[in-house]
């Protein structure tokens, strides 16, 4: 396997970085993609906000999902109150995490907070999800279906991420109209 760089970018137009990441399918980490009156959210979004400002939301929590390799995806192991899952995942390491918990449908006015640039068509900006999960989760890996563009903005510490070009889909093992595969990468 041969592992390369993800670009790092910035100051592109959207006509640049259609043509030269989204139509070749070139993934990339864009360092301006935060417009500049939404950049607090990086210092401001931190667990003590989002306790004080939706701690008592329920979310559904999510266990071990690599143990579930042959299911579409694994069930919610209980549910409790968000302030509460930010406590447990800041406490210890933990495989508990939260699987499209919509924070930003929920409370609508931090969805306000965050801005971002428009660079190229069909992106999920009008769909954005927050995931949650302490050290030690993992998510076995998984693909978009509808191969929709997705940015991932990482707020607290630390993920790793393998990206795999569409040309080696067939190779993966994934599972008929599913967003998941069999294989295992860890």
């Amino acid at each position: 396997m041969h592992l390369k760089p993800v670009n790092i970018v910035s100051g592109y137009s959207r006509e640049q970085f259609t043509s030269e990441f989204v139509t070749p399918g070139i993934p990339a980490l864009i360092k301006d993609f935060i417009l500049p009156e939404s950049q607090e959210i990086l210092t401001k979004w931190n667990y003590d906000y989002f306790k004080k400002e939706a701690g008592d939301t329920l979310v559904a929590v999510h266990e071990k999902e690599n143990a579930h390799l042959d299911k579409a995806t694994s069930q919610a192991g209980n549910t409790m109150k968000f302030g509460d899952y930010l406590d447990l995942i800041a406490a210890a390491p933990t495989e508990s995490r939260l699987f499209l918990f919509n924070l930003l449908r929920e409370r609508p006015d931090i969805r306000k907070e965050l801005q971002v640039r428009k660079l190229a068509d069909n992106l999920l900006t009008w769909l954005p999800f927050l995931f949650f999960g302490g050290e030690g989760s993992s998510v076995r890996y998984h693909y978009d279906i509808d191969m929709s563009h997705v940015f991932l903005t990482q707020l607290h510490g630390v993920k790793r991420v393998w990206l795999f070009p569409n040309d080696q889909a067939n190779l993966l093992y994934r599972l008929p109209w599913n967003f998941h595969g069999l294989a295992d990468l860890r």
